[in-house]
């Protein structure tokens, strides 16, 4: 057969996707499908003019519509071109010999519908052009009476246009739609440090990955953009490390940013409810992108898209939260805005920005389209490109046993039992009691049924607030109301009927502020209900938001009524609900005492009663019991394990994924071997809680600290590690010298070096006058080492540095054959080998060759004269909390 026909009767089948009579190709090229369920499709291609160019006129025909099997076969050596085999060469087929040209236009005729009556209209249009006075021509009369009435127009005068609103007696204050949402996540030091020194091994792995490809950048290399999705169950922490990442990307980017204001890392989620939790911005307002996703692509306008490059033309990384929500479509549009904006001239994904997707596919899918991990989408972008970093420790502190129940049922397939243990756990929580915390639910119909039993039960003073529905007036053109509702509604969340009343239980259904918490999904309590002094329309509904940071900003603009000060002003919303400009005003909220399974994902709460009756779609019950914080806070209702079970194919493309390459922060160890952690901590006291969370992660014999800042007389509590003994060599007490220069480094602050011992250790702190330099010199008895801290400031001049170094190596050389002299000494090795220079004149070798600070520098120096004995390994490891990374340094006896 030919392309066309094949392409129009077989599709591509993926490499994970499930069906039957699948046909295998030859040379491993996958499979396909012959399409059973739906029309042939429809074959686009590229269509050529065989007068201005026939060659390829004829060459496309022929690779569309001709069977054959290489290229060869479409023009053989004895045709010099492809119109003359098209017109006189003859082709085998089935046995037969046919002409060329017959079975190319048997075929073509299959795909060409009036092809030939199509060609002749085209043809009038080029020779005759547009008709643009053939109305004039048909109809003379009435063309004479159109230019007469047009001319008495331009005579008369030009009256003041009067204002009309969209909608009459109701006025709306505009509001900017797909406007760019700044983030808010901004952490200040202390909260920040917090947040990162709390991060486990697995999200330490994949968070210095990310710090050293933004390294990378800062140091002016150019690394390649990377696509990495984060996934992983209930409590193993994933919102923990975007938020780490944000902040420390950020931070570093920050610097190679063309303004202080411009957004170098983007956080981002599909739904208000999600960015407002993560305190980002929504994609679609952040990317101007409409409710209604289509393909193809729709560019966006030049007004718009100017405003967005001035705001994200520095931007590197680009985070999506809750990333299961996101289709096909959606995902092109981010890629089709990141390459307007950025204007890069090639096909790289994403505008070459580096997109961190964070979620899990076990959670529902996108209410529309289909989720990603599927296959055979018009456009791809996420199969094959994105690599996975999947965390699986717990890390929830509130109820780790019941993170691991969801977490098993989050994977368990419906073929399979559950565990009797995790049965037991859950029909506990089916007590039977009654409780006005949130229900939960499969449908729509069961929310409906419970939410009117509670208004009535609770609210018996209700109303019923009908929504306005205006339609444009055929005689005057403008707005008005209609007798009635609209029976079709489109792309509207408004609903035709609300009922209200004090103490009702709402919830947004639409966002309305992120920056402010007012998005869709957040629920609260109806305080108050105003209405118009001239009728009887409700004018506003003052509702008391669950979390007391939504709707702070719309406080503060319109303060509430006195007694009621804690509460927020919901006005009337209004949208276009169908193609013919009819509108819909109405209140943006709903009855919220139960709420379904689709709206409540992105929730957290305290308290949730969930219905499993009903469930009707893998994952809803799994994401239903998921949104509360503790086992104990649960109460199920009509349990059901086999309403419990998840997508069978989920693992399966997942495990298919490539798994992004991990930064592994483990030092190396090795037998019969002495380690010491070199750190520039910057302030002991400030990073005493840092550098122990590092200790304690990998237990090293001997950690060797500069510049700690400490004063002459420091408390045994603000430097306290458990295991170790400490000792410090403040900077007031390295000087004794009555040189001006070291005078004067003497008085300053900061400096200074200590060093932490195992208590298990034998080692002796040895005092050697005259030094002359920030050192604290440490003899380890039984290993028969020395080993020097050393700190030189940046004024300290190098001659003179060296010449007190030189008097502290011919001390030194006295005392043992295996010397070590580590610490910063200000002097970027990369730039000049000074220092190292004259250090091999002493008989020293530098062991570091790697930057060992975040600005590309090498000024942390490790100096070895040692005997045979020994050997010794250096390891330069990241460290958040400081401008310098680590070194790990390993002696080992031959």
């Amino acid at each position: 057969m030919c392309i066309a026909v094949f392409v129009s009767q077989y599709r591509v089948v993926g490499r994970t996707e499930k069906c039957a009579d699948k046909i295998q190709l030859q040379n491993n090229a996958g499979f396909v499908k012959k399409r059973t369920r739906s029309k042939p499709a429809i074959v686009r291609y590229a269509r050529f003019s065989v007068d201005s160019n026939p060659e390829k006129y004829y060459q496309s025909i022929l690779q569309l519509f001709l069977p054959y099997r290489c290229e060869n076969d479409l023009k053989p050596a004895d045709f010099p071109t492809f119109e003359l085999f098209y017109h006189n060469g003859q082709y085998e087929l089935n046995g037969t010999v046919q002409y060329v040209k017959n079975v190319v236009d048997a075929n073509k005729q299959l795909f060409e519908k009036d092809d030939e009556i199509l060609a002749q209209v085209q043809h009038v249009v080029v020779d005759n052009g547009n008709l643009e006075d053939a109305w004039c021509e048909m109809c003379p009369e009435q063309e004479a009476e159109r230019l007469e009435c047009q001319e008495e127009k331009t005579q008369r005068p030009v009256e003041a246009e009067e204002h009309v609103d969209k909608i009459p007696d109701l006025s709306v204050q505009s509001r900017k739609n797909n406007c760019f949402e700044r983030n808010l996540n901004v952490l200040c030091r202390s909260d920040a440090l917090n947040l990162l020194r709390s991060l486990n091994s697995e999200q330490k792995d994949t968070f210095y990955q990310v710090r050293q490809w933004c390294l990378e950048k800062v140091r002016g290399k150019q690394p390649e953009p990377f696509h990495m999705f984060i996934t992983g169950g209930a409590g193993t922490g994933k919102t923990h490390l975007i938020r780490s990442i944000h902040y420390e990307a950020t931070r570093l980017l920050s610097q190679v940013s063309s303004a202080p204001d411009k957004v170098s890392v983007l956080l981002t989620a599909p739904t208000g409810i999600a960015a407002f939790n993560l305190e980002a911005g929504t994609i679609h307002s952040t990317f101007s992108i409409g409710t209604d996703v289509k393909l193809p692509y729709t560019p966006l306008g030049e007004e718009k898209l100017n405003t967005l490059r001035v705001l994200l033309s520095d931007l590197h990384i680009l985070i999506i939260d809750e990333i299961s929500m996101v289709d096909h479509s959606l995902l092109a549009y981010i890629h089709g805005r990141l390459r307007q904006i950025k204007q890069t001239g090639d096909y790289s994904p994403f505008g070459k920005v580096s997109v961190i997707a964070v979620g899990d596919f076990f959670q529902l899918p996108p209410v529309k389209g289909k989720p990603l991990y599927l296959e055979n989408a018009p456009l791809d972008l996420w199969n094959g490109i994105f690599s996975k970093s999947e965390l699986t420790t717990i890390v929830r502190q509130k109820d780790s046993a019941f993170a691991e129940i969801l977490n098993r049922l989050r994977t368990h397939h419906r073929s399979t039992p559950l565990s009797l243990q995790d049965v037991h756990a859950l029909k506990q929580r089916e007590t039977g009691e009654t409780s006005s915390a949130l229900h939960i639910f499969a449908t729509n119909a069961q929310v409906e049924e419970h939410n009117v039993k509670q208004i009535i039960a609770f609210c018996p003073e209700h109303i019923c607030v009908e929504a306005q529905d205006y339609e444009k007036n055929r005689q005057t053109g403008k707005m008005q109301l209609k007798n009635g509702h609209f029976s079709k509604v489109f792309n509207s969340c408004l609903p035709e009927k609300l009922l209200i009343g004090e103490g009702a239980r709402v919830m947004l259904i639409k966002n309305i502020d992120v920056t402010d918490g007012l998005v869709n999904g957040v629920c609260g309590t109806v305080t108050d209900i105003t209405h118009d002094k001239n009728s009887t329309l409700v004018k506003t509904v003052f509702v008391q938001f669950d979390d007391q940071k939504v709707g702070q900003n719309s406080r503060k603009r319109t303060p509430p009524p006195r007694h009621i000060l804690h509460s927020t002003p919901v006005n009337l919303e209004e949208e276009r609900v169908n193609s013919k400009g009819g509108l819909r005003r109405q209140f943006p909220l709903k009855l919220a005492w139960a709420c379904t399974v689709h709206k409540v994902q992105g929730l957290t709460v305290k308290q949730a009663v969930v219905s499993l009756k009903k469930i009707f779609a893998p994952g809803q019950a799994y994401v239903a019991l998921s949104q509360v914080e503790t086992l104990s806070g649960l109460i199920i209702q009509d349990f059901a394990d086999k309403a419990i079970y998840c997508r069978s194919n989920i693992q399966e493309c997942i495990n298919t994924m490539a798994q992004f390459s991990l930064y592994n922060v483990s030092p190396i160890k090795t037998q019969n071997s002495f380690s010491v952690l070199l750190m520039n901590v910057q302030g002991l006291n400030c990073h005493l809680l840092d550098l122990t969370a590092s200790v304690h992660t990998f237990n090293y014999p001997c950690i060797a600290v500069t510049e700690t800042w400490l004063p002459a007389n420091v408390s045994g509590d603000s430097t306290h590690i458990e295991g170790y003994q400490f000792h410090s060599a403040p900077r007031c007490q390295a000087y004794n010298s009555h040189n001006p220069l070291l005078k004067s480094i003497r008085q300053q602050k900061n400096g200074g070096v200590g060093m932490y011992c195992k208590d298990n250790i034998d080692y002796t702190i040895l005092d050697i006058s005259g030094v002359n330099i920030d050192c604290m010199i440490c003899q380890f008895n039984q290993l028969e080492i020395i080993i020097v801290v050393i700190y030189r400031p940046p004024q300290y001049c190098l001659s003179l540095f060296q010449k007190y170094i030189t008097k502290l190596c011919n001390t030194l050389c006295n005392l043992s054959d295996n010397i070590f002299l580590i610490g910063d000494w200000n002097h970027d090795e990369l730039k000049s080998h000074a220092m190292s220079m004259f250090m091999e004149n002493l008989g020293y070798s530098q062991c570091v060759t790697e930057c060992t600070t975040e600005n590309g520098t090498l000024i942390d120096h490790v100096y070895k004269k040692m005997t045979s004995k020994y050997t010794i390994n250096t390891q330069v490891m990241p460290m958040y909390f400081s401008l310098h990374e680590a070194i790990y340094c390993t002696f080992s006896q031959t």
